[in-house]
């Protein structure tokens, strides 16, 4: 376990890419298990706590993807990183594979230099967050928790709830001080400011338990005069600040014309997004403003996702994505236009004609308006065989 090294379980039910992939590994030092399916791996997980998992996903008894599931609800001290190493390599396994928590995707046949790069990767970042006890990460892009190091500090349910409130309202305002009377408002509207004040000092000392000299950067929460804000020299964490640089480094991978890259590293910030930004605050003012940003955020980049999967003429890929992009915004008729151009070119010509139809009775039905001039003239380039 010393120089970041731990023990590597490696899944597989090839005994030939099991075999050489532990004599690799044992060659650069790592200790290594082995499995032959899901059920032996999760055995495996439960009895010796590999630090990480190699995990093909077409296995007998019990697939990775199921694997992946039943890994899902365990806390994250308890639970290894995962690359997955499968020849189920389109873009739709990727995602899903990501979104059902795998950290890392490497498709088959694979290139060695890149995976042992990864596994040390993935190593030394699992030997530095169980060393770690004082990183906050907070999640915003699905059920809503906050974790130091690995204990839970609040979710819907556990901690103060006034003390969850600011930190999401600070969240919120990332980068940005939000004044202190603002902070009395949002926690205790009806109180004397006075002894509100005195109640958000106590609150804001319970942020984090006393005495943790550990916490590097200092406090979570900065007071400067009459004014607060998330500590950005402290270590903190936020998925929805995570997407949106994961995002932005996509896009320049995309304009600089890396293209690979670019899809994974778009894949990537897109399996952080499960929900809409903090849902359970969905009838409050304060965050709908950057939940409709992320939101808008993660449409494009579905958009550009299936995009280059269309160029990659893997249009089932395409496909999914816009009818999930449609099932987030029923009326975006840009998301029609794109679904029926990738059926039309996928061969599915019936489909796209029915998805046209449909476009057009809902938009009469609930917004008493008729598909744009360039959808109809889509459609009717489909209808004529012309669309491809």
């Amino acid at each position: 376990m010393g120089d970041g090294r731990g023990p590597v379980l490696v899944v597989d039910d090839e005994p030939d890419i099991v075999d050489f992939l532990t004599t690799v590994l044992v060659d650069e030092g790592y200790e290594t298990e082995t499995a032959g399916d899901g059920v032996e791996a999760l055995e495996k997980i439960a009895s010796s706590g590999p630090a990480l998992v190699i995990l093909d996903l077409m296995m007998p008894r019990m697939t990775g993807f199921e694997v992946l599931k039943a890994l899902a609800g365990k806390r994250p001290a308890s639970r290894p990183s995962i690359i997955v190493l499968s020849a189920k390599s389109s873009h739709h396994d990727i995602l899903e594979a990501l979104e059902s928590g795998a950290d890392d995707f490497i498709p088959k046949p694979f290139d060695l230099e890149d995976l042992l790069l990864r596994v040390r990767v993935w190593l030394d970042r699992t030997q530095a967050s169980h060393a770690e006890t004082s990183s906050l990460k907070v999640f915003t892009l699905g059920p809503f928790r906050a974790l130091l190091g690995n204990e839970l500090l609040f979710d819907e349910e556990t901690g103060d709830p006034r003390a969850r409130l600011l930190l999401k309202y600070l969240v919120t305002e990332w980068g940005q001080p939000i004044q202190r009377s603002t902070a009395l408002y949002l926690l205790w509207p009806d109180l004397e400011e006075h002894e509100a004040s005195n109640r958000l000092s106590a609150l804001l000392a319970s942020l984090v338990p006393p005495a943790r000299p550990d916490l590097r950067g200092g406090k979570f929460v900065l007071e400067e005069g009459s004014t607060l804000q998330l500590n950005q020299a402290a270590d903190i964490w936020v998925d929805s600040i995570e997407f949106e640089q994961q995002i932005k480094a996509a896009q320049d991978a995309q304009e600089s014309g890396d293209v690979d890259a670019a899809l994974g590293l778009f894949l990537a910030a897109l399996a952080l997004y499960k929900e809409d930004y903090l849902r359970e605050n969905l009838y409050e003012d304060w965050p709908s403003d950057r939940r409709e940003r992320m939101r808008e955020l993660w449409i494009s980049s579905m958009f550009r996702v299936a995009a280059l999967c269309a160029d990659r003429c893997e249009y089932s890929d395409s496909v999914r994505l816009m009818k999930k992009v449609l099932d987030i915004d029923p009326y975006r008729e840009n998301a029609y236009q794109a679904l029926m151009l990738y059926l039309s070119r996928a061969g599915r010509r019936g489909e796209a004609i029915n998805l046209y139809r449909y476009a057009e009775r809902l938009f009469a039905q609930h917004l008493a308006a008729q598909p744009a001039p360039s959808t109809r003239m889509l459609y009717e380039k489909i209808l004529r065989g012309e669309a491809g």
